[in-house]
């Protein structure tokens, strides 16, 4: 990565030029470095420019550091990556921004070397040799945060042995029962709903390890939005303009991915693998399955705050 793009996030105008300065001091000289004193004003420039790496501090007025980090990753390609520079030490908000994918958290005040070392890490740029330890006050862990979420406890064990396929009249109570502990303590609504999809879907594919669907699962992208703000405890004030986006993004789709999973065990026993695609749901497969109600449920789905979506499963 020759010429990053870097924004900085402070409502402190000396922290922002202390930290550009840092960087233009180094290897990342010729990087094109844009400061704001607000997470309104820097959401809207990553949304409309992108970025390579967000560095933002956590108290701000308005939108709050963890709050912009949270809206930074919904709407990202996945690419972006996150840091905080903050003064915070609460152990448990800390830990609470390593879940939300952070690649480091470095400590006011901190060294330049601590700030160089956590960048570099978060960009795979500068000429620290392999395996050499992380900058003071940046997170040990920092890679793995950035790219996977700790396993949830209520998540498929590896090995252990599948439960039985749900009747067609516990689908309703098995989506219910993942759902509630994905939104917890959030309490939601799921009722049977109309297959009346609008025309961009996410189909995600159950598959077996002989590579042919176990089950079909059909979200619309309210839905997808909902799952993805669940997660990532996205605030609804974040969540409710981001509704009618015509693609979540990758993020999103990882996130209803991992939801999927999480209740494979109960819907699709013999799930292997998902894969995920936004489809219309006009096409001739799925309009075939909605016209047979044995071959497919749909739900509505009514979490307060977010809104409501529609989500189906579907015999393949």
């Amino acid at each position: 990565m020759s010429t990053p793009s870097i924004v900085v996030v402070d409502d402190s105008r000396a922290i922002q030029s202390i930290v550009t300065r840092v960087l233009k001091g180094s290897h990342l000289r010729d990087a094109s470095i844009h400061g704001f004193s607000c997470g309104q004003a820097a959401l809207q420039y990553v949304s409309e420019n992108g970025a390579d790496l967000v560095i933002t501090d956590w108290h701000m007025p308005g939108m709050s550091g963890i709050e912009l980090i949270q809206a930074v990753r919904l709407r990202s390609t996945g690419r972006i990556k996150v840091g905080m520079v903050t003064s915070e030490i609460d152990r448990e908000r800390l830990h609470s921004a390593e879940q939300h994918g952070v690649a480091f958290i470095v400590n006011k005040p901190f060294t330049e070397r601590a700030l160089l070392d956590a960048v570099n890490g978060a960009l795979g740029t500068g000429d620290a040799p392999d395996g050499s330890p992380p900058g003071p006050g940046r997170p040990a862990d920092a890679e793995g945060a950035s790219s996977d979420r700790a396993a949830r406890p209520d998540a498929p064990r590896h090995g252990s042995s599948p439960l039985a396929e749900p009747r067609q009249d516990d689908t309703q109570h098995v989506l219910q029962e993942g759902l509630a502990r994905h939104f917890r303590p959030i309490r939601l609504r799921l009722s049977p709903g109309p297959a009346e999809f609008d025309e961009m879907v996410l189909l995600t594919m159950l598959v077996r390890a002989d590579g042919r669907p176990a089950k079909l699962a059909v979200l619309d992208l309210r839905t997808v939005v909902m799952l993805a703000a669940g997660a990532l405890q996205t605030p609804p004030g974040i969540v409710r303009p981001m509704m009618g986006r015509p693609n979540p993004g990758p993020e999103a789709v990882a996130q209803v991915e991992r939801f999927l999973k999480s209740i494979a065990p109960r819907i699709a026993p013999d799930t292997v693998k998902v894969q995920s695609n936004f489809v219309s749901s006009t096409m001739p497969k799925l309009r075939d399955r909605f016209a047979r109600p044995e071959w497919s449920r749909t739900f509505k789905l009514q979490v307060p705050g977010y809104g409501e979506g529609l989500l189906a499963l579907l015999e393949p």
